[in-house]
């Protein structure tokens, strides 16, 4: 059980219980980083001022994801989001977003270079809540 968002604990119980007390977490989880992760937009919908269009965050998924691999969930989209860091695809975005694809250009080994230089201030340690 997640205790805080550092601290989780191990309790007894059967495969049952196991299962249950995951879902709950795996919800607990969803209802605190909901407004990071915005719905998909549908095709069709309208947008009158791109402005509006909340992005989703990174690094709410990328904890969602580690928690629930820590609650024993395995899936492959879980693996697949624990593959890359949130602080690569945060540079991505601001490197497409500085510089949009559709006037701008980058080589490909550019555009690598730029994005590990932008993730080095991952060597930042997280502050205790």
């Amino acid at each position: 059980i997640q205790e805080s968002d550092s601290v989780i604990s191990l309790v007894p119980g059967g495969e049952t219980d196991r299962l249950d007390l995951g879902i709950r977490q795996g919800w607990m989880i969803a209802m605190r980083k909901w407004t990071d992760i915005p719905p998909k937009r549908k095709k069709n919908d309208c947008i009158l001022r791109e402005n509006l269009v909340h992005k989703e965050n990174p690094r709410a998924i990328h904890e969602i994801a580690t928690l629930l691999l820590e609650l024993g969930f395995e899936s492959e989209k879980i693996h697949d989001v624990l593959r890359v860091s949130p602080e690569s695809i945060i540079a991505q975005n601001a490197l497409l977003e500085a510089q949009p694809p559709g006037r701008f250009s980058y080589e490909s080994s550019d555009f690598e270079s730029h994005r590990s230089q932008m993730i080095k201030f991952r060597t930042a340690r997280e502050l205790p809540m």
